[in-house]
Formats: structure tokens, sequence, C-alpha cells
């Protein structure tokens, strides 16, 4: 008897499979465009979220960097002249460094050793954290757990017998994860509580050390202090009781003579002769005339000067008009001081403008600046509660909601495909082709239609980021371009867009595959 040998079906190489399935791409151009469509659609809105994401999130950055002066400078005012709460104090304490000079200052005004104030520091990195919980909860949340109570308020609260144990079994009905644990909550109740007579012993140092410095600068404003001398100006602060580094104090006191010469310009507008001319120049009324129209007149050397001339023709208007009302009330018979004190009121100040045109440029332009990156920075959006990937939670599910659209039409298409082909599904099969070369064939052909379609999804979604971007940040936007981050995000959504491809196709590929060769040859 003859021997029949049956060996295993002859396979195809990875290059025949993806030739084939090129081939089939070509003949069935309409259906494969319709998938490419589906899939650069999806990976587009997922681009453009994250290009949109991560250049807002540096260009805040950025203004939070360019803004730190003007944040210095007011923190500084706030601290000299008004007497801290409970809340600023947890807040700074959780930002003060050992040895630094909020950590000396807490030490002075409340006579505490270095333990003392590490202790508290602890207390207010705590607070902080629990702080930060409360403030990510809906109002009704928060109303049902700590009712309108407020800051240190909250923790005495809570301190009271069993009320502990009862807001955390209602926090089972509250989104969010809560910072700690029962004993941790416990621990630091009890912290708080024991440490309240060494909180309030640096609240009232320090309202005292606001008094001292009121005393000391005799109704001198704060920023005209902060701007004068170095030497004498560190002096009244530490006499006072306030310390400052010589790096923070160089930024502090640049910042404060920026806005003491910026007011002085503001006060400009005062002046009648000078209100008119820049009105006249501009082409505006007088009533409508603002503090930034004068540092767009003063931001160029050639404004600046302009500027100067007209304070002093108002000057010496007003020189004039005392002379000669001084004449005049003297023919009257006046004395020496009913003259000056008839006097008074005549002008507002006598002041010459003794900044230089180079000076006067230099501040129009860091304020019109200053006031560029407080509007810009009114357009970033507010990150409350934790995001994923720097998304809101709203935001993620519609990314989540256009995959699962994206999967269902690419399914959808590849299904109509395997109807479509059902003689040739049969031809292959009965020349051998084995389940797995068929399902290979259809998941392949879909990854080459997701990785067309997730090509053209990056190159759309990172254009229509950028131009989101440049539209409410202008070059602030292109001047923070993370190239890098956005290469690794291009990245990514290439991969999902071929995986989200690749995963629709599974079903109808093993639909395909499954399909029995005389069945498939029997379809018209």
């Amino acid at each position: 008897m003859k021997q029949i040998d049956v060996k295993d079906q002859a396979g195809l190489s990875i290059g025949r499979c993806l030739k084939l399935t090129a081939q089939g791409i070509r003949y069935r151009l309409v259906r494969s465009l319709i998938t490419v469509v589906i899939v650069a659609l999806a990976v587009a809105f997922l681009m453009m979220m994250l290009s949109t994401s991560y250049i807002d999130r540096q260009v805040a950055q950025d203004i939070h960097r360019r803004t730190n002066a003007q944040r210095l400078l007011a923190d500084w005012v706030d601290t000299l002249t008004v007497p801290m709460n409970e809340t600023n104090l947890a807040a700074k304490l959780s930002q003060a460094c050992c040895g630094g000079a909020f950590w000396r200052e807490v030490g002075k005004w409340g006579g505490l050793s270095d333990e003392q104030v590490a202790r508290l520091h602890e207390v207010g990195l705590a607070e902080q954290d629990y702080e930060r919980f409360l403030a990510r909860l809906k109002p009704g949340e928060r109303s049902s757990l700590i009712g309108s109570r407020e800051g240190g308020a909250v923790f005495v609260f809570l301190s009271e017998p069993g009320r502990a144990d009862e807001f955390l079994k209602d926090l089972k009905n509250v989104r969010g994860s809560f910072p700690g644990d029962k004993a941790q909550l416990q621990a630091f109740l009890k912290d708080f509580q024991s440490t309240a007579d060494l909180r309030q012993r640096v609240l009232t140092g320090h309202a005292a050390a606001v008094a001292a410095m009121a005393q000391a600068i005799h109704g001198q404003k704060v920023t005209e202090l902060l701007a004068s001398d170095s030497a004498q100006t560190r002096d009244v602060l530490q006499r006072s009781g306030f310390f400052v580094d010589e790096i923070e104090f160089a930024v502090l006191q640049g910042q404060a003579r920026l806005e003491v010469d910026a007011t002085r310009l503001v006060g400009l507008l005062r002046y009648k002769a000078v209100r008119g001319a820049v009105a006249r120049r501009e082409s505006v009324s007088i009533s409508e005339l603002t503090p930034g129209i004068v540092f767009g007149i003063a931001s160029s050397v050639k404004g600046a000067t302009w500027l100067k001339e007209q304070m002093a023709t108002a000057l010496q208007e007003n020189q004039n008009a005392r002379k000669e009302m001084a004449d005049a009330l003297a023919k009257e018979g006046k004395t020496a001081p009913e003259i000056e004190k008839a006097l008074v009121g005549i002008t507002e100040t006598t002041e010459p403008l003794d900044l230089s045109p180079e000076r006067i440029a230099e501040v129009s332009q860091a304020e019109l600046r200053n006031q560029k990156l407080s509007a810009l920075e009114s357009k970033l959006p507010a990150q409350d509660g934790p995001t994923l990937l720097g998304f809101s939670s709203m935001t993620a599910w519609l990314i989540i909601i256009s995959f699962l659209v994206c999967v269902v039409g690419v399914a959808n298409a590849m299904l109509m495909s395997v109807t479509e082909r059902f003689r040739e599904i049969a031809t292959m099969k009965c020349l051998g082709a084995l389940d797995s070369f068929i399902m290979i064939i259809f998941v392949l052909e879909s990854s080459l239609q997701g990785l067309a379609g997730g090509l053209v999804g990056v190159v759309l979604g990172l254009l229509l980021g950028i131009l989101h971007s440049l539209w409410g940040f202008g070059g602030l936007a292109l001047a923070n371009l993370p190239g890098a981050t956005l290469g690794l995000a291009a990245i990514a959504c290439l991969l999902s867009g071929i995986v989200l491809a690749a995963l629709a196709a599974i079903y109808p590929a093993f639909v395909a595959a499954r399909l029995a060769p005389m069945e498939a040859m029997r379809v018209e």
C-alpha cells in the first residue's frame, strides 16, 4: 500500500501578508477611508486635548515665574501691614524652610524654640492637606460635613467628642480620596489642639510686629519703604521683627521701586494740562483715560520724553497760577500765612517728574507686560481636584466615549468588509489558508488603516491644539511649546490609534476565520 505523507500547511511570511493586505485596502478604498477617518477623528481629539493641556500647563508655569516678584511684594505688604489669622499662618508654616526667614520670624514672634517651630510646621503641613481636600468638595458636600465653618474652626469642631467619627462616617457619601485614615486624623486633631497656645503666641507677636512697623515708618507707605535704601530698610524690618534674605530682598526692592515709579506715572493724570494733552494725542475723551493709555504712550523713549515735556508744561502753568493768585491776595492786604493757606489745594503736587525717559519707558513696558500676564492668567483653566493627564473628569470621559465610538465604527466597517469578501475568504481557505492567517490578514488591514488614521489625527490634533493655545495666549504659547512632551504625546496617540483599530478588528476577523468555505461559496 502506498504511504501518504500529510505535511503541515505552508504559511506566508509577514511581508507577503502585508502585500496582500495592501492590495485589499486598495481594492476597497472607500471602505478603508471610512475606517481611516473614524480613527483620525478619535486620535485628533485626544491629541488636541493633550497638546492643549500640556501647552496651557507650560504657559501657566511661565506666567507664575514671571509674576513671582509681584506676588512676593504683595505678600510682604500684607505681612507688614495686616495681622495674620490662623489660616494664613498655617499656609506659611507649611511652606517654611528650617532656619529660613519665616522660620526665624515665627520663633521671634512667639518666643519659640526650633523644636516648637518644627512642631507647628508639621501641624501646618497636615492642616493644608485637609484644607485642600475640603476645598475640592462641592458646597453641598462640604456643608453636610462641617457646615459653614472655615479655617481652624473646622478642626476645633472636629476635636469635639464623637465629631471625628461622625465626620469619617459621612465621608462615605463624598467623592474624593481623603488624606489619611482615622488614626492619622485623630493624631492631627490632638496635635492641633495641643499647639493652639503656640499659634496664638505667634499671632499675637505678629500683630505686635505690625504695630511696631507702623510706628517705625511714621505714615510712610510700605511699598515706598521697601523701595528705599537697602541697609536702612532692612534695619527697620529687623528692628520690627521681620527677616528677609538678601536674594529675596533684591527682588522685593526692584519690584517695589517699579510700583512706586508706576504710581508716579499714573499720578500725572491728576494734572489738567497732562490729561488734556494725553486725551488729544489718543483721540479719546478725558473720562476714557486709563493708566494703560499712559503706559502705552510712555513705553517708548520718544513717548516718555513727550510725557516729561507735558509734565514740565503743567508744572509751569501751576506755578504761574499760584504766583498770580499770591500777587492778587497780597494786593488785598493778606499776610504771608494767609496767602499760603489760600494756595493749598490749587495743585495736587508740585513735585517734578525726575525719572529719565529710559526709566519711564522701562517702567511702562513692565506695567504693560504685567497687565498682559494678568489677563492671560485669567484665561488659564482652573484645576479643581485630581486630574488624569491634566484632564478634568468630564474631559476624560469625553475621550473615553470618543474611543468607544471609534471602536464601534471600525468594527462595523470591518464587519461590512468581511461580508463583501465572503468569496475571497472561501477561496483562500480552499487554497489552504489557516484560520490564523485569515485573522492576521484582517487585523493587519485594520492596523494599517489605524496607522494611517493615527498619523492624520496626530497632525490634525497637534495643529488644532497649537492654534487653540495661540488664540488664547499668543506668542507666549509658542515660546512655551513643550517639544519633547508633545513628541511623546504624538507617539502615544499614534499607538492608541493602531491599538484601537486592531482591537476593533478582532471580532470581525474571528467571524471571517470561522467561516466555512462551502458556505461562503454559496453566497451570491
